[in-house]
């Protein structure tokens, strides 16, 4: 009878763990690239816990050219179309992009 090693299994649990920790740390930590991109609203989103309508996240066609997700204040009166100026942050591990609403460039 051969004795299997516990090793191989400890080994890939660990990089598990080491793994889930990067992403959760990428994902809470994020600073911003100083850059301020412009754009329009494209869609918004109901914010779930909530039953109001009040949306928090939604997209934004940016000048340059892609369309992404932003994250937004609860409160604030977006609409479909509004200009609006958007901070681009990165991820600190893996350098990913997440955009957060600066202000509005015409008032809504």
């Amino acid at each position: 009878m051969k004795a299997t090693s516990a090793l191989p299994s400890a080994f890939l649990s660990a990089l598990t763990v080491i793994a889930l920790l990067l992403a959760w740390y990428d994902h809470l930590y994020t600073v911003p690239t100083g850059r301020e991109v412009a754009g329009s609203v494209v869609s918004l989103y109901k914010n779930q816990r909530s039953r109001v309508f009040s949306p928090t996240v939604f997209m934004v066609k940016l000048d340059n050219g892609p369309t992404v997700v932003v994250g937004g204040t609860a409160g604030l009166p977006y609409r479909l179309n509004a200009r609006v100026l958007v901070q681009e942050r990165r991820s600190v591990v893996f350098g990913l992009r997440h955009y957060e609403f600066e202000r509005f460039i015409e008032p809504p």
